[in-house]
């Protein structure tokens, strides 16, 4: 009787074992490639819903940065992955930066970046293209930059 107890408080420590390191299992978050942290949005012991999915942190690749850029409806027509682009600005200091269109979408949308110059037009479409930098490229992820295609390239 005294062994029979005994196994049946081993196999309920055992269960409690495997429930306890399932929890702690469900608890880890895994990223699905590598990166960099580069905000926490949840702090240790904040709590978090499995029903409603919520970014816990966010993260990137800065091993190649890109740009995304929104190109103005009355430029668009010649746009095509391949063309070579420059990225500048007063945030880059006054030096240019060369890269390359590597997507461009195919349906265009509502303007959202505005520079705030009143004489800017806001009812505008936009289309958005990817610029991927070259290598060594580094600058702080969202900073404001402008881009310029160039028409001549493939």
């Amino acid at each position: 009787e005294d062994e029979a107890l005994a196994k049946a408080k081993v196999s309920q420590a055992e269960a409690n074992l495997e429930a306890a390191e399932q929890q702690f299992r469900d608890l880890r978050v895994f990223a699905p490639m590598d990166g960099t942290v580069l905000k926490l949005l949840k702090r240790p012991g904040e709590g978090v819903r499995m029903i409603e999915l919520e970014p816990v942190v966010i993260f990137g690749d800065l091993s190649r940065l890109r740009i995304r850029a929104e190109i103005d409806e009355r430029f668009v027509k010649d746009l095509h992955v391949g063309q070579t682009a420059e990225v500048y600005g007063r945030n880059l200091l006054g030096k240019t930066y060369p890269g390359l269109v590597v997507e461009v979408e195919k349906i265009m949308g509502d303007k959202t970046v505005f520079t705030r110059a009143s004489s800017e037009r806001k009812d505008l479409n936009v289309l958005q293209i990817v610029v991927e930098m070259e290598p060594g490229f580094t600058a702080p992820v969202g900073l404001p930059v402008d881009v310029r295609i160039h028409r001549g390239s493939n």
